[in-house]
């Protein structure tokens, strides 16, 4: 006895749904509008497409998925119908179920809008694939039944989460390689409606030599005195981040060992070494062997490299205690830059840091260069590049 499947699958999505409203700026190629489901007692192989408007749609028989074949824009035309079948196994077909769907106006009430913004927060380079770029957000996410992707030149950089709106970006960004990522995103409500596509943008930033910083120190060897003047910070774009005023250094705090002087400075407009207009110069008074300013940025930078001019002097220490300074960072005060003593907020303010620069050098949690070799007795200008940390 051969037993026969006689039973033909039963289209389950609900034709209660199918008066579709788009709103027109959402229309591109390609554009998916819905999407079958059906049921059978063996199981779908296939689904299909017929009716009087079918010629504008095509159908993943796998899926059911429904898209445009052309921009609909383009025909003028305002309301479509087509028809879908399944299929199954033995050869049995359902009943034909149509759909109709309509082009709206754009201020069509049915429609949900994205309220999210047009441009993703900015990402440095080589920061690592699987990052969350963006987050799609409606005027009513409570009704929003999908949230869907349109990635620029379809190359799957990209991914979204139907369910909640979160899009990943899938490769380890490159700014050498592309520097401005666009993507498309728009939402389906659970009546169908398909609002309109937003464009969004994605920057990517060149990764910083410094990385982010909040924590700046220069720190001198058993020095007598050192004297340093305009301390200056760019960024990977080789803008002054003082001067683009992205940066207030009324905004810093200053702490030091081995107390500081102020002299006048011909740099004072950028000095960031005192919040008055005067340069940084260690106290010569003040017999300790600790010589160092500590600056707290208020906020993490993204620091590519620094600058700092030198100060001329006939006094020889100036060039001596130069060339045996090293600048430290980090994003934490409470690692390599915790000290001890009294917080005086004056010239005489003397605190401990309880470790040599030796052991500063051997934290991770530092960054930290050298100044290498100037030959300063005779060049009253000469700046100090600090564009080689560490690590």
């Amino acid at each position: 006895i051969i037993t026969v499947d006689e039973e033909a699958p039963v289209i389950t999505s609900a034709n209660t749904a199918n008066n579709v409203a788009i709103v027109s700026d959402s229309l591109f190629v390609r554009l998916q509008v819905y999407k079958i489901t059906a049921t059978d007692n063996v199981g779908i192989t296939s689904y299909a497409i017929s009716g009087p408007d079918s010629s504008a749609f095509a159908i993943d028989e796998n899926t059911g998925i429904i898209t445009f074949i052309d921009d609909p824009e383009l025909t003028n035309q305002v309301t479509y119908a087509f028809e879908v079948t399944a299929n199954d196994d033995a050869g049995n077909t359902s009943i034909p179920q149509t759909y109709s769907l309509s082009i709206a106006d754009e201020d069509d009430e049915m429609a949900p809008m994205i309220t999210s913004s047009a441009l993703a927060d900015t990402i440095t380079e080589k920061s690592g694939q699987g990052h969350i770029i963006y987050q799609v957000t409606t005027s009513n996410d409570a009704a929003i039944a999908s949230y869907n992707l349109v990635e620029e030149n379809s190359d799957n950089t990209m991914l979204i989460n139907n369910e909640n709106g979160l899009v990943y970006l899938t490769i380890n960004p490159n700014y050498e390689d592309k520097q401005t990522h666009t993507f498309g995103v728009y939402v389906r409500d659970t009546l169908g409606n398909i609002g309109p596509v937003l464009d969004v943008t994605l920057e990517v930033r060149r990764a910083t030599k410094w990385g982010p910083v909040r924590y700046i120190m220069l720190r001198a060897i058993d020095s007598l005195e050192f004297a340093v003047d305009e301390l200056r910070l760019f960024d990977s774009l080789g803008n002054n981040l003082l001067h683009n005023q992205f940066v207030d250094k009324n905004n810093f705090t200053y702490r030091y060992g081995g107390g500081f002087a102020t002299i006048t400075s011909s740099q004072s407009a950028d000095n960031l070494f005192q919040n008055t207009m005067d340069r940084f110069q260690s106290n010569p008074e003040i017999f300790s062997a600790e010589k160092w300013v500590l600056i707290d940025l208020g906020q993490e930078i993204e620091i590519d490299y620094f600058e700092i001019d030198g100060v001329y002097s006939d006094n020889p220490f100036y060039h001596q205690n130069l060339n045996q300074t090293t600048l430290f960072t980090s994003t934490r005060d409470d690692t390599g830059f915790a000290f001890t003593g009294a917080v005086t907020n004056d010239a005489t303010e003397d605190l401990q840091l309880g470790r040599t620069i030796d052991e500063m050098k051997a934290d991770s949690t530092l960054k930290w260069q050298d100044i290498e070799g100037f030959t300063l007795w005779s060049n009253p200008n000469f700046d100090m590049i600090f564009n080689n940390p560490n690590r």
